[in-house]
Protein backbone atom coordinates (compact mmCIF):
# COMPACT_ATOMS: atom_id res chain seq x y z
CA UNK A 1 0.00 0.00 0.00
CA UNK A 2 1.31 3.44 -0.44
CA UNK A 3 0.13 6.81 0.29
CA UNK A 4 -1.26 7.16 -3.54
CA UNK A 5 -4.41 5.06 -2.35
CA UNK A 6 -6.94 6.98 -0.34
CA UNK A 7 -10.12 4.58 -0.90
CA UNK A 8 -10.22 1.16 0.06
CA UNK A 9 -12.12 -1.59 -2.35
CA UNK A 10 -11.99 -4.83 -2.70
CA UNK A 11 -8.87 -4.63 -4.87
CA UNK A 12 -6.25 -2.45 -2.09
CA UNK A 13 -6.95 -3.97 1.08
CA UNK A 14 -4.12 -4.05 3.60
CA UNK A 15 -5.04 -7.70 4.60
CA UNK A 16 -8.01 -10.08 4.29
CA UNK A 17 -8.83 -13.43 6.65
CA UNK A 18 -10.39 -16.35 4.96
CA UNK A 19 -12.28 -18.88 6.70
CA UNK A 20 -11.21 -22.23 6.44
CA UNK A 21 -13.32 -23.75 3.83
CA UNK A 22 -12.97 -27.93 3.21
CA UNK A 23 -11.12 -27.94 -0.26
CA UNK A 24 -10.51 -24.23 -0.47
CA UNK A 25 -6.82 -23.27 -2.35
CA UNK A 26 -5.60 -20.03 -1.81
CA UNK A 27 -2.82 -19.21 -4.37
CA UNK A 28 -0.60 -15.80 -3.53
CA UNK A 29 2.82 -14.81 -4.60
CA UNK A 30 5.23 -16.37 -1.90
CA UNK A 31 6.11 -12.82 -1.56
CA UNK A 32 3.46 -12.17 0.09
CA UNK A 33 3.50 -11.17 4.04
CA UNK A 34 1.16 -14.22 5.61
CA UNK A 35 0.18 -15.98 8.41
CA UNK A 36 -2.42 -19.00 9.55
CA UNK A 37 -4.18 -19.60 12.85
CA UNK A 38 -3.27 -22.35 14.79
CA UNK A 39 -5.44 -25.87 13.63
CA UNK A 40 -7.71 -26.04 16.52
CA UNK A 41 -9.12 -29.38 15.19
CA UNK A 42 -8.05 -33.40 15.07
CA UNK A 43 -8.10 -32.99 11.18
CA UNK A 44 -4.32 -32.47 9.58
CA UNK A 45 -4.28 -29.38 7.68
CA UNK A 46 -2.57 -29.57 4.68
CA UNK A 47 -0.30 -26.90 2.94
CA UNK A 48 1.75 -27.29 0.03
CA UNK A 49 4.25 -24.49 -1.48
CA UNK A 50 5.97 -24.04 -5.11
CA UNK A 51 7.34 -21.96 -7.05
CA UNK A 52 5.59 -21.22 -10.53
CA UNK A 53 7.65 -19.46 -13.06
CA UNK A 54 5.82 -18.77 -16.40
CA UNK A 55 7.83 -18.28 -19.38
CA UNK A 56 7.62 -17.38 -23.29
CA UNK A 57 6.80 -20.42 -25.42
CA UNK A 58 9.62 -22.06 -27.17
CA UNK A 59 10.23 -19.64 -29.96
CA UNK A 60 12.03 -21.39 -33.61
CA UNK A 61 12.90 -17.80 -34.90
CA UNK A 62 15.27 -17.46 -32.06
CA UNK A 63 13.52 -14.09 -30.71
CA UNK A 64 11.35 -13.67 -27.53
CA UNK A 65 9.33 -10.74 -26.68
CA UNK A 66 11.23 -8.75 -23.80
CA UNK A 67 8.85 -8.71 -21.13
CA UNK A 68 8.57 -12.43 -20.79
CA UNK A 69 10.98 -14.58 -19.51
CA UNK A 70 12.80 -16.72 -21.64
CA UNK A 71 11.68 -20.12 -22.71
CA UNK A 72 13.48 -22.77 -20.77
CA UNK A 73 15.43 -24.67 -23.75
CA UNK A 74 17.05 -21.15 -24.16
CA UNK A 75 17.85 -20.94 -19.97
CA UNK A 76 21.67 -20.97 -19.21
CA UNK A 77 23.50 -23.08 -16.42
CA UNK A 78 25.75 -21.27 -13.96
Amino acid sequence: MTEAYCDFNALNFEQVDYAPKEGRIVIFPSKQPHDVTTNQCDDPRVSISYDLVITAKKQTDGGTPEFLMPSPDRWVKL
